[in-house]
């Protein structure tokens, strides 16, 4: 089957290392794309230390591919990287004479900031749930909702994101961090928002950039 063709590819919250993140569907959903850029907008590997399984070291490995092939590799600072050997907090480029930006979003979330042991409180039972219930599980899944839905971290973000966008002169905006794709659009000052959501859990989801726009395409 032919590869898709688009401009850019950007996904979030791989989480390499961890034992719920999705690295198999991940490798699939990269061998569907034929992209001139691929970002990865943070969280790419986790917290955790030790050798990296097979699989996981495998995606790294891909995109050293595509690297190494003439693909533009952008690789944007997450919360969680454990490896921050590039210091690039955001990235802003031009596609069909229009600028974008890249950021993991961490930067807008006031309860990470303010209170990070109420936020590390609810990532850590929101991973118990994975690995002890299954990506299969809803439970998981309403237990990182309810905690996003406390902490306001969605609706928070998408705002503070867009507001900093504008203030660069910049039309679309795309952040990860909450673990939900997400869709915006602020008329007020001309700025659309966008979440690559996560591949840790159910669907899995990545946005591509190209002649149909930006698109959100979910794996189960």
């Amino acid at each position: 089957m032919a590869r898709k063709k688009v401009d850019t590819l950007i996904f979030s919250d791989v989480h390499l290392h961890s034992r719920v993140s999705r690295t198999h569907t991940l490798l699939t959903m990269l061998n569907e794309f034929d992209c001139n850029r691929l970002i990865t907008n943070g969280d790419l590997l986790d917290k955790l230390h030790g050798r990296l399984p097979k699989s996981h070291r495998r995606v790294l490995e891909y995109i050293n591919r595509l690297k190494q092939s003439g693909c533009e590799v952008v690789h944007v600072d997450g919360n969680h990287d454990a490896d921050k050997t590039s210091p690039q907090e955001q990235y802003t480029w031009e596609y069909n004479g229009e600028l974008y930006l890249a950021l993991h979003g961490h930067q807008f979330d006031k309860v990470h900031d303010e209170r990070p042991w109420l936020s590390n409180f609810g990532d850590k039972v929101y991973r118990c749930a994975q690995v002890l219930l299954t990506h299969q599980n809803n439970l998981p899944r309403k237990i990182k909702f309810r905690n996003k839905k406390w902490l306001e971290a969605g609706e928070v973000i998408a705002a503070g994101a867009s507001a900093y966008a504008h203030s660069l002169g910049i039309q679309h905006v795309f952040c990860g961090h909450t673990h939900r794709a997400l869709q915006r659009h602020f008329p007020e000052i001309g700025v659309t928002y966008y979440n690559s959501g996560c591949w840790t859990d159910l669907p899995s989801t990545c946005l591509t950039i190209g002649e149909k726009g930006v698109e959100l395409h979910e794996y189960y």
